[in-house]
């Protein structure tokens, strides 16, 4: 990703660092889990998250209307700790995998994210661990949030100030984040940040890239104010900012129509023809799993059973 949003307090969703505090999540979501809202039909999510995960270079091992299962690139650390968890020297190298779950409701498209590593051993094995991979929350949200995704009705921001700039990695005049876009009234526009500042240090956390983002913006949130270290041409600055948080997320103002309420300009198949039973079945495991409500399952099985 060339161009990073930091106007909702996201990172980077490439998983290259493990920094000490990319475990605290941005965005909180009711249930704690990293979960997105889509206002398109299931079908139209599955393209959309996996394109977000080829523009991060990441490998497409499985895509449906249902689910998508993209690889990511492990650091030399985290294979080294799923190699001493679950194989040795001769095992192939640990993969990284993010499966982001799809059901489709009646106005709005809801995904859940998890993840695992997986390697196979010398005698053909294949081993799995639930990740418990540094920034995965983080990482999996900035993902949802690149492919269109909003957050669900509830989320709250505590962990990480808001500071409402848009930023690109730099080289010069130091290395660091440039600011490509200023919000008027945002912490750092009162600040007297402008746009082609390069953001050298917050909080005390060096901003060498977007791995080390996180860190500052939790940092920040330890005092009232905080620091921050910035290059306009050549001249380093130093700049005061107050700490401000996002506000949590409440209801749509608008109501999305049920999909397919209106005359649709193509015809949009959201997955193959299947029996009631089956459908009945998907839900009932998604609701094992804890994906959906038990609001939601009574919800699809009196639609499908003709009863509502």
């Amino acid at each position: 990703m060339n161009k990073y949003l930091i106007a909702v307090a996201s990172v980077s969703i490439a998983c290259t660092a493990t920094p000490a505090f990319a475990d605290e999540p941005f965005a909180v979501t009711p249930n704690g889990r990293a979960e997105m809202m889509f206002d398109v039909p299931a079908i139209e999510t599955a393209d959309l998250l996996a394109g977000s995960c080829m523009n991060n270079n990441w490998a497409i091992k499985e895509q449906s209307p249902q689910h998508v299962l993209c690889e990511a690139p492990a650091t030399f650390g985290q294979s080294l700790l799923a190699n001493l968890a679950m194989g040795n020297n001769y095992s192939t190298p640990p993969r990284l995998y993010y499966r982001f779950s799809i059901v489709q409701l009646s106005n709005e498209t809801r995904v859940q994210a998890n993840g695992w590593m997986g390697l196979q051993t010398a005698f053909g094995q294949n081993r799995e661990m639930e990740t418990n991979v540094k920034g995965f929350h983080n990482n999996a949200m900035d993902l949802m949030r690149s492919a269109g995704g909003r957050f669900p009705e509830g989320t709250i921001f505590p962990n990480h100030v808001y500071i409402g700039v848009d930023m690109e990695h730099t080289e010069s005049p130091k290395k660091g984040m440039v600011i490509t876009g200023l919000e008027p009234d945002s912490p750092f526009a009162r600040a007297g940040l402008r746009e082609g500042d390069v953001l050298y240090r917050v909080a005390g956390e060096r901003w060498k890239g977007y791995d080390d983002i996180y860190d500052g913006l939790h940092k920040a949130t330890k005092e009232p104010t905080y620091e921050v270290e910035f290059y306009r041409g050549s001249e380093r600055h130093d700049a005061t900012v107050t700490g401000m948080y996002r506000a949590e997320v409440g209801p749509l103002q608008v109501v999305n129509p049920p999909f397919g309420s209106s005359e649709p300009t193509q015809t949009v198949v959201v997955q193959n023809e299947m029996s009631a039973a089956d459908e009945l079945s998907k839900f009932a495991d998604l609701l094992s799993q804890g994906i959906i409500t038990q609001e939601e399952f009574d919800a699809q099985k009196a639609k499908l059973l003709g009863l509502n």
